[in-house]
C-alpha cells in the first residue's frame, strides 16, 4: 500500500503507531504534535552527511516519548529483523522475522555464544541470489545459503540482534578492537559538534589510531576548540578509543540517501 505525504499532514507519532503505519519522515510538517526540537531530530534522518551514532543519539529522546517508533537492521539484499510491536527494546534492532535464520559466528563460521559479538549471517527465502556477473564475490558472501553480510553484532538471550559495526572498518588499535559507531555515539553528544565520521589511520606503534572528522555545531565557539573536545573525550571513553587526529570539515562526504562515506574520508 502506498500512501501520499498529504495523507500524514497533521497526524501525531500515536496515530501513525497505532495503524501500524510505516513511513519514511521527509517533510517535518506531517508531525506538528512534537516540539519544535523533535521535529528536528526527526528531520536529521532526512538531511545528508548523517551517520548512525548522529541519528540514535538525536533520537534518543523521542523513542523515550513515542516507544512504537522503532529501529532494525536490513541489508538491501536481506530481510532479516523486526521489531516486535509488543516488545521494542530500545538499542536493539529487532528479532528475526518469520522464516528467518540468523545467528552470530565467529571467523572459523562457528556460532558464538549469546552475548558475545561475531559476524552476522542470515538465510531466508527472500535473501539474494548473488551479485550480477560477479562469481567470486557472490561466492565470498553467499555460502551454503547464508549470507555473510559482513556486519558485526551480538545476539541476547531473548534472541534480540544489536549491530555494531561493519568488519572492514573496524579500526585496530594495538589489539583492541574499535568500531567506528562506538566513538561516534560518544563524540555527537558534545554540544559543539554537529556531526561527526571516525575512521582508523596507521600508526606505527598502535597499528592503527582513531582519527575524527567534525562538523562544529551552530552553538560551538569559534575557534574550535580541539583540545576541551579530546579532554572531554578521555574523562568519556576508553583510552585507546579517544581520537589521536581531528580534523574540522564544513560537511562529510555522503551518499545522495545520506549516508556518509568514510572510504572517501580514508581516501582524502
Amino acid at each position: 500500500m502506498r500512501f501520499a505525504e498529504q495523507d500524514f499532514t497533521g497526524a501525531a507519532p500515536e496515530q501513525v503507531c497505532r495503524h501500524g503505519i510505516g513511513l519514511v519522515l521527509k517533510d517535518r510538517r506531517i508531525f506538528p504534535g512534537l516540539t519544535v526540537e523533535e521535529n528536528l531530530r526527526l528531520g536529521l534522518l532526512q538531511t545528508p552527511r548523517r551517520t548512525r551514532a548522529e541519528a540514535r543519539a538525536r533520537l534518543e529522546g523521542i523513542y523515550e516519548r513515542f516507544p512504537r517508533l522503532a529501529e532494525r537492521h536490513r541489508q538491501t539484499h536481506t530481510n532479516d529483523v523486526l521489531m516486535p510491536r509488543d516488545g521494542i527494546r530500545w538499542g536493539t534492532n529487532g528479532v528475526p522475522g518469520k522464516g528467518v535464520d540468523l545467528k552470530i559466528v565467529d571467523l572459523d563460521g562457528h556460532m558464538v555464544p549469546n552475548g558475545q559479538t561475531g559476524e552476522i549471517v542470515v538465510r531466508s527465502r527472500g535473501v539474494f541470489h548473488g551479485y550480477w556477473n560477479k562469481p567470486e564475490a557472490t561466492a565470498e558472501v553467499l555460502r551454503d545459503g547464508w549470507v555473510h553480510t559482513g556486519d558485526i553484532g551480538k545476539m541476547d538471550d531473548q534472541g534480540y540482534l544489536t549491530f555494531i559495526g561493519r568488519i572492514k572498518e573496524m579500526i585496530k588499535i594495538s589489539g583492541f578492537s574499535v568500531f567506528p559507531e562506538e566513538v561516534e555515539s560518544i563524540l555527537i553528544l558534545h554540544p559543539d559538534v554537529g556531526q561527526v565520521a571516525v575512521i582508523g589511520v596507521p600508526d606505527a606503534v598502535k597499528g592503527e589510531v582513531v582519527k575524527a572528522f567534525i562538523v562544529p555545531s551552530g552553538d560551538a565557539a569559534q575557534p574550535f576548540n580541539c583540545d576541551t573536545l579530546l579532554a572531554w573525550a578521555r574523562e568519556n571513553m576508553s583510552h585507546y578509543k579517544v581520537p589521536r587526529q581531528l580534523e574540522l570539515r564544513e560537511l562529510l562526504p555522503a551518499t545522495g540517501t545520506g549516508k556518509v562515506l568514510r572510504r572517501l574520508l580514508k581516501a582524502a
